[in-house]
């Protein structure tokens, strides 16, 4: 289960989840408010829980993203680079390259 925590110094609020392969992460949402760093905790893990269970397309991570940005009002591109980074579209493709315009090749 998703969940989110402060640590001392940082104004930001950090999400847990757990990532595709079931490993516990921890990052920072970028956010101050409680709430958007809730959502955004459990619509990572969310990602993650599809990408185990072999379900996770593009589509389905894309819609997911965008709306988090409309929720959250941060620039999709960054989202997609944070998701991307972390490898959980790779599922049977040998390498995921990341392009500003938000494609994926």
């Amino acid at each position: 289960m998703a969940s989110i925590f402060k640590k001392s110094g940082s104004p930001f609020w950090f999400a847990a989840y757990r990532d595709a392969h079931g490993v516990r992460r921890q990052k920072t949402t970028k956010t101050k408010d409680r709430g958007k760093a809730i959502d955004l905790a459990r619509a990572w893990e969310r990602l993650a829980e599809s990408g185990r269970k072999g379900t996770l397309t593009e589509a389905i991570a894309r819609a997911v993203l965008s709306q988090l940005v409309f929720e959250c009002i941060q620039p999709l591109d960054w989202m997609l680079q944070q998701f991307f980074s972390e490898g959980c579209l790779k599922q049977g493709r040998s390498e995921v390259r990341y392009r500003p315009c938000g494609r994926v090749e």
